[in-house]
């Protein structure tokens, strides 16, 4: 779910970002100042770009964590999705080969052991996530902040586009997920399901994401505006 809202957001951004780029670039020629595109400035937007992708990599990580221990704590139910129990066969007529299917009994611990290996899967996949996320985020942070220095004025173009690009996925996430998250709680909680025959959609994984993009969102909001105020100046 996750996953499938933050690709094809980057990537529209990304696009975004190549654009503002360009047109940042026209607005300097048409005003007749020099352009100097160094292999240094080229440099410090490949550390940009990787950050973001690293960051996106560990919250999506975080996230299936999130969810396993939400699981852990609050139930199975809530994390991961249980297979509705098949309705029964009607009986067939004489001379017509009966299909045997597994006792509702029978499907009760097969949905049970899904759910196991759901939670297994889940605490791999955003383990691993979550790692390789924060190595590739914490050293492009630490090239990024070396090759930053004696570009002043370009890498503040690209810090502030930086800063958008983080908040726009951070706060879109957070809206849709948030939302999700609390009617599908909600109805988690207060409406029973009518039956065991039925699907029922587990609110863990939009509620994780909330809680990890959320505070995300407020962080890069608050980063923004003081880059805003620096550039203004007192």
């Amino acid at each position: 779910m996750v996953a499938s809202i933050i690709i094809p957001m980057a990537v529209v951004l990304g696009l975004a970002l190549v654009i503002a780029v360009v047109v940042y670039f026209a607005f300097r020629l048409r005003s007749g100042e020099p352009i100097n595109i160094s292999f240094r400035l080229l440099l410090t937007a490949y550390f940009y770009l990787l950050t973001i992708a690293g960051l996106i990599v560990l919250l999506v990580g975080l996230s299936g964590l999130v969810n396993a221990g939400l699981g852990a704590v609050l139930g199975r139910d809530f994390s991961y999705t249980r297979p509705p129990i098949a309705r029964p066969i009607p009986v067939t007529p004489e001379g017509v080969p009966q299909k045997t299917a597994p006792s509702p009994e029978e499907q009760r611990l097969q949905a049970e052991r899904q759910q196991e290996r759901q939670s297994r899967e889940g605490l791999l996949q955003g383990g691993s996530m979550a790692v390789i996320g924060g190595i590739v985020w914490a050293l492009h942070s630490l090239g990024r902040r070396r090759m930053e220095e004696g570009e002043e004025r370009a890498a503040s173009f690209l810090r502030m586009g930086y800063l958008l690009v983080l908040l726009a996925v951070s706060s879109l996430v957070s809206m849709i997920t948030l939302s999700s998250g609390v009617f599908e709680t909600l109805r988690f909680y207060l409406v029973e399901s009518v039956n065991e025959f039925e699907f029922r959609s587990p609110p863990g994984q939009n509620v994780s994401a909330a809680v990890v993009f959320t505070p995300v969102w407020a962080y890069y909001l608050l980063a923004l505006l003081r880059g805003l105020r620096r550039r203004r100046g007192p």
